[in-house]
């Protein structure tokens, strides 16, 4: 009798082990998961969810496409910035959250999905203020990362994320050094580079890798355009890309927002505007409402009626939280150009009551909202004229000889040496540019404004390319210095990144 219920026992007990084992979820990077990341690349969003939920019913047991559902709502709520959307994205990801911690421990995707998860709460939390959740899981993510590193060297799809932390470690304000260490990050901005530069080289080796080529190229290009002075590798960046696509039209949306951008910091303004308006529509993909305002501010660079429609379909129809602050200002700014100053007023009026003053764009909008007063015309269109490339045309209106008769405080006449630097930077007169920068770093370093600081940084990017290390970094230690309000996040990156280079070299 007792035999008897041993023979049935241990077919039982082997039962359970065996139903225990399976029961842990393994990753399968399948043919429908490499779509869907192919989706995802190009925004086609709607068609990404289907094939996932085919994916899911096909093989239950596989996690990969969890984590890409989760970066489909990461998506939808940093483009679309919707308090509701963000909320539903906390919900789903807790079941999310529960199964990849039950995870295949032996693969490389365990540590990355569990991770990746993580700094897609933290940083949509950025997006709402929810501070302390997120610097709790992005430190979280940033361990994970790390770990797998360690476990996984050749895990490429890693460095993706641990790049971008580690620039973001290293560009960190001094005075804010103390909460980095307190999370325990570590890195820097050249180190965290490398490291995007090498997983991007690696991605675009191979057409089923362009889920990691589009998130890198996203990331260089936002990175080289804040913390590289010079600008040569965002425009060999750019170069590369519209090579590789055969023409700067027809560019996917993180393409074309990845090289817009990158024209529209240079000042590339007619070249800004054909990436924008060629670029890949419909067909299911997502609509980024930030390419309207880009493309609306490029169009009003270029001193075209056309800025009107795009800014206002940007304010009007974004339910977002960013840049809807700006896009009134702009909107009020192309009325004013054409002499309407009850539209400026009554678009100013909408910068003080709708919007957020989060980032640096919105906040100066809102500044100029509560001051009242109307800008200086003339230096406003020759700094938007500037702005977009159209050097000749600014400076032959800052030289008409009734121009300076119009200045009449001290912020109209820093202004005014400061645009005339600008021009004759741009235009490659470099000893001319060091002059006038210098005047105005003399004129307006004990100001609020941000000309001084943005002269200390050109001047330091002009002797950075001379090979004057020394001299430059002198410059770039006195925008650090500099005690102003405007633009302050994104020059101290700029200045902070450009002293870690030339000290190195003292």
């Amino acid at each position: 009798m007792n035999k008897r219920i041993i023979v049935i026992f241990i077919p039982l007990l082997l039962s359970f082990f065996s139903v225990h084992s399976e029961d842990r979820y393994y990753y399968n990077m399948t043919d429908g998961c490499l779509e869907v990341m192919n989706h995802i690349s190009s925004l086609r969003l709607t068609e990404a969810r289907r094939i996932i939920e085919v994916e899911k019913k096909r093989m239950p047991g596989n996690n990969i496409p969890y984590w890409l559902e989760d970066y489909l709502d990461f998506l939808d709520v940093i483009i679309d910035e919707e308090l509701p959307l963000y909320n539903q994205f906390l919900e789903a990801r807790k079941g999310r959250v529960n199964r990849l911690n039950h995870g295949d421990e032996s693969s490389p995707w365990f540590n990355y999905c569990k991770a990746d998860l993580d700094l897609h709460r933290g940083l949509a939390g950025l997006k709402f203020g929810d501070y302390i959740a997120s610097v709790r899981t992005i430190s979280r993510a940033y361990s994970q990362f790390e770990i797998n590193r360690k476990k996984f060297p050749d895990f490429y799809p890693s460095l993706i994320q641990m790049g971008f932390l580690h620039v973001l470690v290293g560009s960190i304000p001094d005075s804010y050094k103390w909460v980095a260490k307190l999370a325990g990050f570590k890195g820097t901005v050249s180190g965290g580079l490398s490291e995007l530069e090498e997983v991007y080289a690696w991605s675009i080796k191979e057409n089923d890798r362009v889920f990691y080529s589009s998130q890198s190229l996203f990331l260089l290009s936002f990175i080289y355009m804040n913390i590289d002075a010079e600008h040569k590798r965002a425009i060999a960046l750019k170069q590369r890309v519209i090579k590789s696509n055969g023409g700067s039209v027809n560019l996917e949306p993180f393409e074309a927002y990845a090289v817009g951008s990158i024209c529209f910091k240079l000042s590339h303004g007619d070249e800004a505007l054909k990436i924008l308006e060629g670029r890949a529509l419909g067909g299911g993909r997502k609509h980024i409402p930030y390419l309207d305002f880009m493309t609306g501010s490029a169009y009003l660079m270029a001193d075209s009626d056309r800025a009107i429609t795009y800014l206002t379909r940007y304010a009007k129809n974004f339910k977002g939280r960013n840049f809807i602050k700006a896009a009134w200002q702009r909107i009020g700014w192309y009325y004013l150009l054409r002499g309407d100053t009850v539209n400026y007023r009554n678009a100013m009026s909408n910068v003080l009551s709708r919007g957020y003053s989060v980032v640096d764009a919105d906040k100066l909008a809102e500044k100029e909202a509560k001051l009242k007063t109307i800008p200086h015309v003339g230096l406003l269109k020759a700094r938007l004229l500037s702005d977009g490339g159209y050097y000749d045309r600014a400076l032959a209106l800052l030289k008409e000889s009734s121009f300076r008769r119009t200045l009449y405080t001290k912020a109209h006449i820093v202004e005014y040496q400061y645009r005339i630097a600008r021009v004759l930077d741009e235009q490659d007169k470099d000893d001319q540019a060091i002059v006038e920068y210098t005047k105005v770093y003399e004129l307006a370093s004990k100001d609020p404004w941000y000309y001084a600081a943005n002269s200390c940084i050109k001047i330091a990017a002009i002797l950075e390319e001379r090979g004057e290390k020394v001299q430059a970094s002198i410059w770039y230690a006195r925008c650090l210095d500099l005690d102003f309000e405007e633009y302050k996040n994104s020059l101290s990156q700029k200045a902070k990144a450009g002293l870690e280079r030339t000290c190195k070299t003292k």
